[in-house]
C-alpha cells in the first residue's frame, strides 16, 4: 500500500507543480496575460485558468482513483464520489467533511467548463474569468491542498507532517473566506463614481485586497514546498 501510496503522490505533486507554474504564468500580468481590470481576464488568460482548474481536478481523481477497491469505477464527477469510494474501501472519511462543500463547487465547474465550455444558461458567449473566478479558484487550490494531507492521513496513518500542512491549508482557507466577504464588500469601501479627489482611497483598498491574496498564495507555496 505504502508503494502504491508514494507512487500516486508522485504523480499528484508533478501534476502540482503544473498547476503552480500555470497559475504564476496566469497571475503575471504580462503580455497576453495581461489582465484587462481588477482580477479579470479574457481570451487566452482566462482559459488557461480554467485549463489549471481541469488539471488540478484530474490530479485529485487520479490520486483518489489509486487508493480505492474499485478503481475503473471511480470519477470525480462530485464530493460524493470521493466519500463513498473511500468509505466502500475501508476508510473513514469523518475527518475529510470539512472539506466536501469545497470539493463539490470545485468538481460542479470542472464540469461546466468541460462539459459546457463554461458557458452559462444566460450567456451565448464565454464570459472573462473574473474576481471572484480568481478568488474561487484560490479556494480550491487550497482545498485540493488541504484534502492532499487529511487523504494521507487517511488512507495511511496519521503524521506531524501532515497535521501541520493540513492546518495551515485550513488556516490559509479561513484568511482566503475573509477576503471573499471583504470583496463582496468592496463596493461600499470605494465611493463610486470614482474621481480624482477619491481615486488614492480606491488604489489603497485594492492594492490591499492584492496584498492580502498574495499573502495567501504566499501560504500556498509554502505548504507545496
Amino acid at each position: 500500500m505504502y508503494e502504491k501510496t508514494l507512487l500516486a503522490h508522485k504523480r499528484f505533486s508533478a501534476n502540482m507543480r503544473r498547476v503552480k507554474d500555470l497559475t504564476s504564468l496566469a497571475i503575471s500580468n504580462e503580455g497576453q496575460f495581461k489582465a484587462v481590470g481588477f482580477w479579470k481576464y479574457e481570451g487566452i488568460s482566462a482559459d488557461l485558468f480554467r485549463a489549471i482548474v481541469v488539471l488540478m481536478h484530474a490530479a485529485v481523481e487520479d490520486l483518489v482513483r489509486n487508493h480505492v477497491k474499485s478503481p475503473a469505477s471511480f470519477t470525480f464527477s462530485g464530493a460524493n464520489d470521493i466519500f463513498k469510494h473511500l468509505t466502500k474501501s475501508g476508510y473513514n472519511t469523518s475527518s475529510l467533511e470539512y472539506l466536501r462543500k469545497p470539493l463539490q463547487q470545485f468538481a460542479e465547474r470542472r464540469h461546466r467548463i468541460v462539459h459546457y465550455g463554461d458557458l452559462s444558461t444566460s450567456s451565448d458567449d464565454v464570459e472573462p474569468w473574473g474576481m471572484a473566478d480568481v478568488w474561487m479558484l484560490t479556494q480550491w487550490q487550497l482545498t485540493v491542498a488541504a484534502f492532499l494531507y487529511k487523504f494521507l492521513e487517511v488512507v495511511t496513518e496519521p503524521a506531524e507532517l501532515f497535521t501541520t500542512r493540513y492546518d495551515l491549508a485550513c488556516k490559509a482557507l479561513q484568511e482566503n473566506v475573509k477576503l471573499g466577504h471583504d470583496l463582496a464588500n468592496m463596493s461600499k469601501r470605494i465611493e463610486r463614481p470614482i474621481t480624482p479627489e477619491n481615486a488614492d482611497k480606491a488604489q489603497a483598498v485594492l492594492s490591499e485586497l492584492q496584498d492580502r491574496l498574495t499573502a495567501i498564495s504566499r501560504l500556498l507555496n509554502e505548504m507545496q514546498n
